[in-house]
C-alpha cells in the first residue's frame, strides 16, 4: 500500500490489486481491505495527535466484492484527550464504494514519524 495523499485529520491511502490477496475468483480478502481501512484510520488519527495511534476498535460494513486497486480515505471526526473518532471509506477503482466503517484509535505517549510513502501488507 502507498500514501496517496495525507493532511491535517485525514489521510488518503492506495493498494494495487495482486492476485495474492484474493480468496479465489480475484476477489480480494475481506481482511485485507479490513486491514487497509484500520491503517488509513490510524493514521488519519496520527496526523492530528503527533502520535502513533493503536486501535481500540473498529467496525466495518461489507458492501460489496473488491476486485481491482482499492483507495481507503480516513478522516478524523472527533479528537478526545485519549482516543480519536474516525470514519472511514474504501473505493474500488472504479469509484465504487466497497466498505465503510468507523474507527477508534489511543493516543499513545510514542510519537509518529511519517517516514515515506511506501508501505508493504
Amino acid at each position: 500500500m502507498r500514501v496517496e495523499d495525507i493532511g491535517e485529520g485525514w489521510c488518503k491511502l492506495f493498494l494495487p490489486f495482486d492476485e495474492k490477496l484474493t480468496i479465489g475468483n480475484n476477489v480480494i480478502h475481506g481482511g485485507v481491505v479490513a486491514s487497509l481501512m484500520d491503517v488509513v484510520g490510524s493514521m488519519a488519527s496520527s496526523t492530528l495527535t503527533k502520535k502513533r495511534a493503536p486501535t481500540v476498535s473498529i467496525k466495518i460494513d461489507f458492501l460489496r466484492k473488491a476486485y481491482t486497486d482499492l483507495i481507503a480515505f480516513g478522516e478524523v471526526v472527533k479528537r478526545g484527550m485519549s482516543v480519536v473518532f474516525t470514519k472511514i471509506e474504501t473505493h474500488d477503482s472504479k469509484g465504487n464504494l466497497i466498505a465503510t466503517g468507523s474507527g477508534i484509535y489511543g493516543v499513545s505517549d510514542e510519537a509518529f514519524s511519517f517516514g515515506g510513502s511506501d508501505y508493504e501488507i
